[in-house]
């Protein structure tokens, strides 16, 4: 698998250096893009849009907003792993942007430090029809939004450390959620082992 991973941002990452990425010939085998110093534009997507072969991404998105979302589902359709750092800080994603993301195959999302998460956000991420692993550690998480959560049946494991999260509220989700492992300040909760 080629892949071009800079998950400390210590790259200098802008819309012309992913334009000169694009213009190389590996972009065409090119299945992981992690670059999280990586601010993404419309531009950004346009030129991702050259790389057929592109699973796994990961950027800095604090800035996006729904119509951006909207974009990266619809330039990138392959896309089954997505990382974003500090996403919707800026808070300009709201429920549809969430929702922009479903028709992705996404196994993993991993959104730690997202400080804007709400009830809303935490149903549609409910709905990504293959979501298997999520991360919301280091957000603003509690147990009503954790509640919204019980949705994600294909759930395997589940991060959600230094939120605001309870005993109660990780257990109640995990007597829902019984094959799907949980990870909180508390210690983690394993699968429920059938009998």
């Amino acid at each position: 698998m080629l892949a071009l991973k800079d998950p400390y941002a210590r790259l200098d990452w802008s819309d012309d250096a992913v334009t000169r990425l694009a213009a190389l010939p590996c972009r065409e085998g090119l299945r992981s893009l992690i670059a999280h110093g990586l601010k993404p534009t419309q531009t950004t997507f346009a030129e991702l849009k050259r790389f057929p072969s592109l699973i796994e991404f990961g950027c800095y998105a604090a800035g996006f907003d729904d119509d951006l979302l909207s974009r990266m589902a619809t330039t990138l359709p392959g896309l089954t792993i997505l990382w974003l750092s500090d996403f919707g800080k800026e808070g300009r994603v709201t429920v549809k942007g969430i929702a922009a993301l479903a028709p992705l195959k996404l196994t993993l999302l991993n959104a730690q430090e997202t400080r804007k998460l709400d009830k809303g956000w935490c149903r549609e991420l409910a709905r990504l029809p293959e979501l298997a692993e999520l991360t919301l550690s280091a957000s603003n998480l509690d147990d009503e939004m954790l509640s919204e959560l019980a949705g994600a049946t294909k759930l395997k494991k589940l991060q959600v450390g230094g939120t605001k999260v309870t005993k109660a509220g990780v257990e109640k989700l995990a007597a829902t959620l019984p094959n799907c492992t949980i990870i909180w300040d508390g210690g983690t909760i394993e699968p429920m082992k059938k009998p």
